[in-house]
């Protein structure tokens, strides 16, 4: 019997055979005439990625389950303990281009409003900026010429990129759970 691979409606026959990829006697993968899967229709493509399910008021996007607080403000610390409240924590920013998918989840956005994401640079105060899941900073997305010491927390502007605040300031955040 020989395997097939079955890609957004294509087949490729990987035992090198040179046959037409037919799964011969209905086997798994096995299609019929118009297309329908014998096994219930479970073979996705393997490209296709699903958002994951995401409980009210979370919403499920490509980059995790977020949630955009911008009815109320808090400090960083006082962010953090909301979203971890709620089940997640401050957005950690760990997925490409989430920092614009959450720019995007914020938005509308004025020029100079901003939001915390989980970005903070913890004591001893030396520059070493962290997510608040510990995980350590990979890509950044500074602003001009930030970090600036002007503070040990993150905020995001409405292009997502970053500069540091201090971290008693009020401002909206991005909460994610995800991870």
């Amino acid at each position: 019997m020989s395997i097939a691979l079955w890609l957004a409606g294509c087949s490729f026959n990987v035992s090198g055979g040179t046959g037409g990829g037919d799964v011969p006697d209905g086997g798994v993968g096995a299609q019929d005439a118009a297309g329908h899967s014998s096994d219930g229709g479970s073979n996705l493509p393997d490209a296709e990625v699903l958002p994951p399910a995401c409980d009210s008021p979370w919403l499920s996007e490509a980059t995790g389950c977020h949630r955009y607080v911008k009815d109320a403000t808090a400090s960083f610390d006082g962010a953090e303990a909301d979203c971890e409240a709620q089940g997640g924590h401050l957005v950690v920013e760990d997925t490409v281009n989430e920092y614009q998918a959450v720019a995007s989840g914020m938005a509308p956005l004025e020029a100079t409003e901003r939001f915390w994401v989980g970005l903070h640079d913890p004591a001893p105060d030396d520059n070493v900026f962290v997510w608040v899941n510990g995980a350590a900073l990979l890509e950044t997305h500074w602003a001009g010429a930030e970090p600036s010491n002007s503070g040990d927390c993150v905020n995001a502007r409405p292009d997502g990129t970053w500069g540091d605040r201090g971290c008693t300031e009020l401002k909206w955040y991005a909460c994610e759970k995800n991870d």
